[in-house]
């Protein structure tokens, strides 16, 4: 885990979700609820999942996630007349950050980005595990950390075997 792609994940990861959250917002499946659309679908289950997975972490993304939500209504019921300037720019957003990601995998780590593996790891488990990054610069489940790193080292040198 290099500390340079973990500093591109850690700024491009939120703003890859945010904005395809935000550009999803824009397709409705009710319109007489602006809580009725595939954005709100996508925080819905992002959050329940990551409450599932864990109760803390899920309650530290509660806040961004339906912060976006928010602000997905907010834009909508303020710039009705901009929306396609707006999905625009957040697939601009959406894309420049997926570009800094695979910079930052084949540059730093020498490797693919998980969105070659499986998509379940990249959307949906990648911001999860910013979260965590998040806690642990703050001195937060410190031995969760010290886990993970061990478990990382001994794959890494398992893969340097083959």
């Amino acid at each position: 885990m290099n500390p340079t792609n973990v500093k591109i994940h850690m700024l491009c990861i939120p703003q890859i979700l945010f904005s395809g959250l935000i550009a999803a917002s824009y397709i409705p499946f009710w319109h007489k609820s602006p809580y009725c659309n595939a954005g709100w679908a996508g925080i819905v289950i992002y959050q329940l999942y990551y409450l599932i997975l864990d109760l803390e972490a899920g309650l530290i993304a509660l806040p961004f996630l339906f912060g976006v939500g928010f602000l997905s209504n907010y834009i909508h019921e303020n710039f009705r007349d901009q929306a396609s300037t707006i999905i625009v720019g957040t697939l601009i957003v959406h894309f420049v950050n997926w570009a800094a990601q695979f910079y930052g995998h084949f540059h730093y780590e020498g490797n693919a980005p998980a969105v070659f593996d499986n998509l379940v790891q990249p959307l949906v488990l990648a911001p999860y595990f910013v979260i965590f990054e998040w806690m642990f610069i703050f001195k937060h489940r410190l031995p969760l950390k010290k886990k993970i790193l061990k478990i990382v080292g001994s794959q890494r040198n398992q893969k340097k075997k083959i």
